[in-house]
């Protein structure tokens, strides 16, 4: 499966904002690649990680106190950053939660130099600007899932180049 965006996060943030943020995502039709959302019974932590960080379009990481003092949270960094050098486009989507810029500097350089987006600004701008980067007006990739789910479809697939050459390769 492809995920539109996964976010990378601290547990300790996960109630106050983090499961609030991939649920509004969720709303908007953008496929969530979290924990919650992502893992099965008797699935191995690290592989789903790999794969969702592998399959992810964007990958927004919630930078704060617990974020920056955690291993998985820094693998997963890591992994994006990773992926990010062999990218033609900017993937990686901060959102800063109870952070300073001086923390984030003092944390990750390159993080820092990132535009990212501030959950003090509150969840509904937060996810309007996530939302205008993952899913850009006028895509036909978006409308065509937007048609999907119209048309009563209640779990689409993510639409790609990769899922329109997979339907091309199944009608041949």
């Amino acid at each position: 499966m492809l995920y539109d965006v996964f976010i990378s996060h601290a547990s300790e943030d996960k109630d106050a904002f983090v499961r609030p943020l991939a649920g509004r995502l969720r709303e908007a039709h953008i496929e969530v690649r979290s924990d919650e959302f992502s893992l099965n019974v008797g699935e191995g932590l690290r592989r789903s990680i790999d794969r969702g960080l592998a399959q992810a379009g964007f990958g927004s990481g919630v930078s704060s106190p617990h974020f920056f003092a955690k291993q998985w949270s820094q693998w997963e960094l890591d992994g994006l950053v990773a992926r990010q050098n062999g990218a033609e486009r900017d993937l990686i989507l901060p959102v800063w939660h109870n952070v300073s810029r001086r923390e984030v500097l003092a944390y990750s350089p390159p993080l820092a130099d990132k535009v990212a987006t501030l959950s003090s600004e509150g969840l509904d701008a937060v996810v309007g600007k996530l939302t205008r980067v993952i899913r850009p007006q006028g895509s036909s990739l978006i409308e065509a899932r937007e048609y999907l789910i119209e048309e009563g479809w209640t779990n689409p697939p993510v639409i790609s180049d990769d899922w329109w050459l997979d339907m091309a390769a199944l009608s041949s």
